[in-house]
């Protein structure tokens, strides 16, 4: 009995995330006019923010593993037999970033999950089961030993994709994975376990001076934490520049993945030279790497919260 009430709470949770996904389809990505909103996911080492004095230089082999790559400029490749095409920035036998794309009316394959995956979808409109339809913004925590199938593709997909190994992530099956009850689906078990979906939106901006007081950041700097997953050992979290603003040197001490969702970014390695980024350019920090980043856009408009 007591499993039934916990589980009928579970769907409850997941008709009101369903609600809130069909609510948030025109969202953005929680930045005002002239704001740079970045998507950032820390691997192997802590994502915490670490100030660093202005005279800090990296060293040359630092800089030579820092990179800046423009979307447009990575390969679109296959994914057979899936119908995914994926640009992919970064691949390691331990892990993954990669771009992905589902075109409009793309059913999913029958497929099992063999890595943990963190997607973050950033535009699109998905049909998963029944009523549930996701919109963008969203990440989905997809666990290993999940297997899902029959969604469809409402609008086309573009998905950023993270996993802790080389692709390929899923694998075609044809019969239940380890993971979900045989009384339910993948999908059902995804949107109704708690912490697999989360809503950005939802979440609230917290102010970096607020976050680390006393370490030189500066006002109209923001973070969003999406997740702290101590299992796999990754940090996600959005950041938030408002025109006009730079922040102090920096590091984090595992190497970060940045994608640019909104505006753009200059990004500069302490010591090096400056470099600018659009919307959907990404950069590669390795580890302990420290840069500033700064908003050149000019402010003309109140201060958001």
């Amino acid at each position: 009995m007591k499993e039934m009430i916990t589980r009928f709470a579970n769907l409850a949770a997941a008709a009101a995330a369903t609600l809130f996904l069909c609510a948030s389809s025109n969202a953005q990505f929680g930045g005002g006019p002239g704001d740079v909103v970045i998507y950032a996911v820390t691997y192997n080492g802590s994502g915490t923010l670490q100030a660093l004095p202005p005279s800090t230089t990296n060293s040359a082999q630092a800089n030579a593993a820092f990179k800046t790559v423009p979307l447009a400029s990575v390969p679109v490749v296959g994914s057979d037999p899936f119908p995914l095409a994926r640009r992919v920035f970064y691949m390691t036998n331990s892990e993954t970033f990669q771009v992905g794309t589902d075109v409009e009316n793309t059913i999913g394959l029958w497929r099992l999950f063999v890595f943990p995956v963190k997607i973050f979808q950033i535009q699109g409109i998905t049909n998963a089961v029944g009523p549930i339809v996701g919109r963008a913004p969203a990440f989905i925590y997809f666990p290993k030993g999940l297997d899902v199938v029959g969604d469809i593709a409402d609008e086309t997909l573009v998905v950023i994709t993270w996993f802790p190994g080389p692709w390929p992530f899923i694998l075609v099956t044809d019969r239940a994975g380890p993971l979900r009850p045989p009384t339910e689906s993948g999908f059902q078990y995804l949107f109704t376990t708690p912490g697999l979906v989360t809503l950005p939106s939802l979440l609230p901006w917290t102010p970096l001076p607020s976050q680390y007081p006393g370490a030189g950041w500066k006002e109209k700097t923001f973070t969003k934490l999406i997740e702290i997953d101590n299992s796999i050992g990754d940090t996600i979290q959005l950041l938030r520049l408002q025109p006009g603003t730079q922040t102090p040197i920096y590091k984090t001490a595992g190497h970060t993945h940045l994608f640019v969702l909104q505006g753009s970014v200059n990004i500069t390695p302490a010591g090096g030279s400056t470099v600018h980024m659009n919307t959907q350019d990404y950069a590669y920090l390795p580890e302990g790497f420290a840069i500033s980043l700064s908003n050149p856009a000019q402010f003309s408009g109140p201060t958001g919260k």
